[in-house]
């Protein structure tokens, strides 16, 4: 979310052949990718939208404050549990019913619980949704590695009512039972533990990076907070306009300085309309500085990434990710990239070329 985080990753989580059959496959693929995908599901719920009584959150009843997040995930979770109970034991299209049924209630809470964690400027808010998703993603987690409900697919689809049954219905059944598949139903129990236990830890570490690079994007609270450059006020007030007001100062007078965070409207601003060449140059420098803690988690979160990986079976979590995707293999987005570069150099280089002429004619420095 954000709606989706379009970051982020949104974009590997929705399947090659999702496009096929709106709204099928995506019920399907959130028991494997869990939350993201059930966020970018198309359905028929439409609570967003309804008219909601007074005090009520995102139109879900029972959501009247942050510390109701964490009550209804529990709710859901044992309501899915309940709900499931047995339900390897099901006739084909009532197993499929079942898990389809289990997946609203869940993403109903999960979604909207995704939605404030990334977005809501209110601590507590972010806390208690993000506990939420942890409760929900955690109970995913052990359906994707269930061996019963994953052999009742399997005898389901083996079954004489499976060919009886809508299209739709078909689909869903086969593709989660894939899915399980991939995401390492085969595993003895010790390695499904682990599992189960990476993927709390990659969705935490996911959340803690893009949750430090928002903080990092808005108006610091003082200016020993800050991580930017400081230029003059007087060379970048008319790109910033009111804005600067809004941001760190120091010195008085001519000497004035204000602070422009790394990675903000306000430094790509300054990026793209100052004209003094010096104030651009130390908005760039100070985005390209080393971010220590950054690199630590990312290397972090490939760590476990390769791990869950080689437990499903896949050399790398790059091959993983590449599964069902449209190159299907990383060499092949290698391939991919190398030709669209040698395809876009010529004209990228002859478009500097035209920069520097221009720069040397305005008098702005050697090109």
């Amino acid at each position: 979310l954000r709606v989706t985080m379009i970051t982020s990753r949104c974009y590997a989580l929705i399947r090659a052949s999702t496009c096929k059959l709106p709204g099928v496959q995506q019920r399907a693929a959130m028991w494997t990718a869990r939350l993201r995908p059930c966020s970018l599901r198309i359905s028929r719920r439409s609570f967003f939208f309804k008219r909601k009584p007074q005090g009520q959150l995102l139109g879900i009843e029972g959501l009247d404050s942050a510390h109701d997040f964490p009550l209804l995930a529990a709710d859901a979770v044992k309501d899915a549990r309940a709900a499931l109970r047995g339900v390897e034991h099901r006739p084909a299209l009532e197993l499929v019913s079942a898990l389809d049924g289990v997946s609203n209630s869940l993403c109903r809470i999960a979604d909207a619980a995704e939605l404030v964690r990334n977005v809501h400027p209110d601590r507590d808010f972010v806390s208690n949704a993000s506990d939420a998703v942890q409760e929900v993603a955690g109970y995913m987690s052990e359906v994707n590695l269930d061996a019963d409900i994953y052999h009742g697919m399997k005898r389901a689809e083996e079954s004489a009512e499976f060919g009886q049954m809508a299209l739709e219905a078909r689909t869903v059944l086969h593709h989660m039972r894939v899915s399980m598949e991939h995401e390492g139903i085969h595993l003895p129990e010790a390695e499904k533990l682990e599992c189960m236990q990476l993927l709390d830890t990659e969705q935490q570490l996911s959340f803690d990076i893009v949750q430090r690079q928002e903080l990092s994007r808005r108006p610091p609270a003082s200016a020993a907070d800050v991580q930017g450059a400081w230029v003059p006020l007087a060379t970048v007030s008319s790109a910033l306009g009111s804005d600067a007001s809004r941001l760190p100062r120091r010195g008085a007078g001519s000497s004035e300085e204000v602070c422009l965070p790394n990675d903000t409207i306000w430094a790509d601003r300054v990026l793209k309309t100052v004209a003094c060449s010096d104030a651009r140059k130390k908005v760039h420098e100070a985005q390209q500085a080393h971010d220590a803690q950054g690199e630590q988690e990312m290397a972090k979160l490939l760590g476990v990434r390769q791990r869950l990986a080689q437990l499903r079976g896949y050399e790398s979590w790059a091959h993983y990710a590449q599964r069902e995707a449209l190159f299907q293999s990383p060499d092949r987005v290698n391939e991919f990239l190398d030709a669209t570069w040698e395809r876009l150099r010529p004209g990228l280089a002859a478009e500097l070329t035209l920069l520097a002429q221009e720069k040397q004619r305005l008098g702005l420095g050697e090109a």
